[in-house]
């Protein structure tokens, strides 16, 4: 899956202690390697914006191949914004998401 999608500001705004989670759901009972994906999400922190990535929401692992279909999967943990970020949001630029099937 290869996607690169320009993705307005998010609606509501976030504050710390939110979480800014990718989440994705399989259509068949499969497993993933997202170990080497790559994850580039628009972000802003107080008006200030950067790039989180696939480190930022802490994913570094492997979807199991028994996992069903239908099952909401998420990358990582998610990025925790820091508790002394007044405002967040996500968007106003360019979403990548890079996960490539290595057994083809």
């Amino acid at each position: 899956m290869q996607k690169q999608l320009f993705v307005p500001y998010s609606g509501p705004q976030l504050t710390g202690g939110d979480i800014v989670r990718v989440m994705f759901k399989l259509d068949a009972a499969d497993g993933l390697d997202v170990s080497d994906g790559i994850i580039q999400i628009p972000y802003w922190e107080d008006g200030v914006q950067r790039t989180l990535n696939a480190t930022d929401i802490g994913n570094s692992t492997d979807i199991p191949a028994a996992t069903p279909a239908g099952a909401w999967i998420a990358l990582g943990a998610g990025y925790t914004i820091p508790n002394s970020v007044k405002r967040a949001r996500f968007g106003n630029g360019h979403l990548v998401l890079s996960i490539e099937d290595d057994t083809s």
